[in-house]
């Protein structure tokens, strides 16, 4: 049975939706795009450098990073939105809850933090971050980022 492809204005591609509905046995899946590399902005000339990815609402579903504050479901459902590791929470928010924060990242703008991630043992990903994959277009819209969506590139779906 061929799958279906989600048309974008500027390519087709491989949905989540479309494997999600069409391969039987699949309970959930995710997008994941590395290449979020953020510098936080700490005070005037100071930033912190972050590593991660943008990951659409499945990412806590798909994975079994424990969340320590936040909601699973919906961390990462709204634009400008991100979870980060207990650690970067500390290195940003020292002893206070980052829920609800706002980080400005260079040349992006805001990231309203809604959830903290326990620090992780060994895995295939390494990060530090990861920002709601509705985040990407709007980025592209405002100009921030060059277009990611446009192209195969390392999108990739679990």
């Amino acid at each position: 049975m061929p799958l279906k492809t989600a048309n974008t204005p500027r390519r087709q591609h491989l949905s989540r939706d479309a494997v999600h509905e069409n391969v039987p046995g699949i309970e959930a899946a995710v997008r994941i795009r590395n290449r979020f590399d953020p510098q936080i902005v700490q005070s005037a000339g100071r930033n912190l450098p972050l590593q991660g990815y943008y990951a659409d609402e499945n990412f806590l579903r798909v994975f079994t990073f424990p969340l320590l504050e936040g909601n699973a479901g919906t961390a990462l459902i709204r634009p400008f939105t991100a979870v980060i590791t207990r650690s970067t929470s500390e290195k940003l928010f020292r002893h206070e809850s980052a829920i609800g924060k706002c980080s400005r990242v260079d040349g992006l703008g805001g990231l309203e933090i809604t959830g903290v991630l326990e620090d992780y043992e060994r895995s295939h990903f390494f990060f530090e971050i990861i920002a709601s994959y509705s985040t990407l277009a709007l980025l592209e819209q405002q100009k921030k980022i060059a277009p990611s969506l446009e192209n195969w590139g390392p999108v990739n779906t679990w």
